[in-house]
């Protein structure tokens, strides 16, 4: 199949400056569109379940002391 489009959801990545035509747009809307369906009750079962990080102001990240 010679003239078969890849649909996959691969990671391939287009050139900064480089025009992005109307089939590749639609193809990224839908790829954004599974990822969010995919990735939001995970991150309302993490919330629910504390897996959520602390900031405190004025305490750095790393073993500061």
């Amino acid at each position: 199949m010679p003239d078969a489009v890849n649909l996959s959801l691969d990671s391939r990545r287009i050139g900064a400056g480089t025009m992005v035509d109307e089939f590749e747009r639609r193809k990224n809307r839908v790829r954004a569109k599974v990822r969010a369906k995919i990735k939001h009750p995970y991150r309302i079962l993490k919330r629910v379940f504390g897996f959520v990080q602390a900031c405190f102001p004025g305490l750095h990240a790393t073993n500061s002391g």
